[in-house]
């Protein structure tokens, strides 16, 4: 009686798949699993919509007696309790859900505004500036002047990110 021929692995086939599996698990998984510095970029990408959020109602409503100014902390930036806009106004309890604000009371990600001239010296906290009707950082006094170097909002956390505002208004992402 002939038997038919079988098929199958191999002990040294499967141990070397069982080998390849391994190393693929340890240096692949991590990478797919890790959350290092995905709450930085989600910040990033938050501070960039609302920026441009502010950014477009100053070039919106270009009323002479409307005031579009933000409002900066270490845990918070947006839009502040104005009208009239003021040295002096802050954030008031029902702006902490609104779209135009960012909040990171809960993180243990801070937040820093640099003037992004050569020198990238940091501006103390609380700072207020606005945006004016062509969409441009201006400072919050009068008259009001343009950030001739732009400024930059440096993302402190696991990893470090940064959103730029250049001179003329463009907000993006930067390193």
């Amino acid at each position: 009686m002939k038997y038919p021929k079988q098929h199958g692995f191999t002990l040294v086939e499967l141990i070397v798949v069982m080998i390849l599996i391994a190393i693929l698990s340890v240096t692949a998984l991590p990478k797919f699993l890790g959350k290092a510095g995905t709450e930085e970029i989600t910040v990033q990408d938050q501070l960039i919509a609302v920026l441009r959020l502010m950014q477009n109602r100053a070039m919106q409503n270009t009323a002479p007696d409307a005031c579009h100014q933000v409002l900066f902390t270490s845990t918070q930036l947006g839009s502040a309790a104005i009208n009239p806009c003021s040295d002096t106004s802050a954030f008031s309890p029902q702006q902490q859900n609104d779209a135009d604000q960012l909040l990171l009371s809960d993180s243990d990600i801070r937040l820093s505004l640099l003037n992004a001239s050569s020198d990238g010296s940091e501006l103390s906290s609380p700072l207020r500036f606005r945006f004016n009707s062509l969409g441009q950082a201006v400072t919050d006094t009068e008259p009001a002047t343009r950030f001739h170097s732009g400024l930059r909002i440096s993302i402190s956390g696991a990893v470090n990110a940064a959103v730029c505002i250049e001179s003329e208004g463009y907000i993006h992402a930067c390193s």
